[in-house]
């Protein structure tokens, strides 16, 4: 008996062609998808804390720290840590190399997006 693809087999590989061309894009300024939405968020969210951005993207906290040290090696974001009571509390920056690239970043995905779209409208 031949086995054929599911439904849910097909819509997965279509999800991962996409994350993969999303990471491409991304690929051309060091960072990846998952980091161009962390800078998002932070810009759109700017006093979101590493427990805010688990929560937004149903990840662990560790996950969200090995992105962030990542964007900090970069020097898209910088963390400190003002709190004197409670140095558990990071704060956390998008700096001006940071938005511009997301900037830059961010025309790129919405030039994918709306092409993909057309090509999905136009089936």
């Amino acid at each position: 008996m031949d086995i054929e693809q599911t439904d849910y087999c097909n819509w997965y590989i279509e999800v991962q062609g996409l994350i993969s061309v999303l990471n491409n894009i991304t690929n051309q300024y060091n960072i990846s998808f998952d980091q161009f939405l962390l800078l998002e968020e932070l810009i759109v969210n700017p006093g979101a804390s590493p427990t805010d951005l688990a929560d937004t993207f149903k990840v662990s906290t560790p996950a969200v720290s090995r992105k962030l040290k990542a964007l900090q090696s970069k020097s898209m974001i910088v963390k400190s840590r003002n709190d004197l009571k409670d140095q558990r509390l990071v704060h956390i920056k998008v700096t001006n190399q940071g938005r511009q690239i997301y900037n830059e970043l961010r025309r790129k995905v919405d030039d994918f997006h709306e092409h993909s779209s057309n090509n999905i409208h136009s089936r």
